[in-house]
């Protein structure tokens, strides 16, 4: 007994089944003859690695987002401007910010830029009164004799627009 053999000592058989298990474990997984929780729910190892998708994942539904609480809701005089060079500068079609009003008009059919020395570029507004839930971005901004006022400039396509709105006193305007 001094020299069993190896092959036949109840540790070496313990070491070769554990091996066995976890060499069987990996082929059932590989073939999806396990059902493995990778992809789904229901699916295997194989139903992840081809792409098919289950039931289940075609009907998650994400929860609705919360109207967002507007950061400060402030009254400001309202004015309208639109892109003539007497109204702006030299390049009207361009925010002080970079942006190109006409171009946006032009693609999209409506502007909604607005020009103030209160608020910070890309501020979000909304004007309920007047415009209801549109948003408008702040892109532009006023003279500097209008510095430290609660003053805003929306901008039109057209004079005439702008010339028709004239000014507004004393309107609620919600800041995102």
């Amino acid at each position: 007994m001094l020299f069993m053999n190896l092959k036949t000592s109840p540790l070496y058989a313990l070491k070769w089944l554990q091996k066995t298990v976890v060499i069987f474990a990996l082929i059932t997984v590989i073939f999806g003859m396990v059902p493995v929780k990778v992809a789904s729910a229901e699916g295997g190892l194989l139903d992840f690695l081809s792409g098919e998708k289950n039931k289940a994942e075609e009907e998650v539904k994400f929860p609705e987002g919360q109207a967002r609480p507007p950061r400060i809701v402030k009254k400001f005089t309202i004015t309208f401007y639109n892109s003539l060079p007497n109204q702006t500068d030299n390049s009207p079609c361009i925010t002080a910010n970079g942006y190109d009003l006409c171009e946006q008009y032009e693609t999209e059919g409506f502007g909604n830029t607005i020009a103030t020395n209160l608020l910070p570029f890309g501020a979000v507004v909304k004007i309920p009164s007047l415009y209801g839930d549109k948003e408008f971005v702040v892109r532009d901004r006023m003279n500097q004799r209008y510095n430290g006022k609660a003053r805003m400039d929306i901008w039109l396509p057209t004079y005439a627009e702008a010339k028709k709105n004239g000014v507004k006193r004393s309107v609620e305007v919600l800041v995102y």
